[in-house]
């Protein structure tokens, strides 16, 4: 599924080989206005559709035009300043690039991070936003950074809705793990490894995906 935002920016996306191709359409009729024998004759007689194109193209507007230069010369601008970024920076480079994963497999790769920051995902976190205090980090924050750093560098306006559910889990998760490092879990049994170790595993939030297993595995038992 596509969220508004992510249609509506494609469409400004496809106007731009519209623009191209009516750059191209007017330069065409200024050609053949400007050489009338060498290029104007032989499109009239090998390329009758062409010209009648052409001769539509008297008509243009001005301001049509404007916008179709206009808008060539901004992408133009904005592809140039896109590639600059990307070769300051290589990490995002390697993300625009990297190959879009299935959702298990973005879960596999969270999994391993997770395990690897566990000592201390209070740094993990806060080492991204340039050691900002973790109180002025908001969940807005980590939904963009999780957005950018686990789904190939893309906004969150280009998820999916599996996608948002996918990432809503994972911020979820990590404001788990945040809490259990700051705060700890109180035990319920004798304190010892396997009780802690009982209650981290109870106080861990449900992803979607394992909801819905639970959820076909109570169905599955019911019948």
């Amino acid at each position: 599924m596509y969220t508004g935002p992510g249609i509506f920016f494609l469409c400004i996306k496809g106007t731009v080989p519209l623009a191209y191709v009516y750059i191209l359409l007017v330069l065409l009729r200024e050609l053949c206005v400007g050489f009338p024998e060498s290029v104007h004759e032989p499109i009239q007689r090998h390329a009758p559709h062409v010209d009648w194109i052409v001769d539509k193209m008297r008509g243009s507007s001005l301001f049509m035009e404007i916008w179709a230069v206009v808008e060539a010369i901004f992408y133009i601008c904005l592809k140039l300043h896109t590639a600059w970024l990307q070769r300051k920076d290589p990490l995002e480079a390697s993300l625009s690039a990297a190959p879009m994963l299935e959702l298990s497999e973005r879960r596999q790769l969270w999994d391993r991070m997770m395990e690897s920051e566990a000592h201390d995902p209070v740094s993990f976190i806060t080492g991204w936003f340039f050691d900002d205090d973790l109180e002025d980090i908001g969940r807005r924050d980590i939904m963009d950074f999780g957005s950018w750093s686990m789904f190939e560098g893309r906004n969150l306006e280009h998820l999916t809705r599996d996608e948002l559910d996918q990432l809503g889990d994972f911020v979820e998760e990590l404001q788990w793990r945040i809490a259990i490092f700051l705060h700890g879990v109180e035990s319920g049994g004798g304190g010892g490894p396997e009780s802690r170790s009982d209650d981290l595993d109870a106080a861990r939030p449900r992803s979607g995906e394992e909801e819905r297993t639970a959820t076909r595995a109570s169905g599955a038992a019911g019948r």
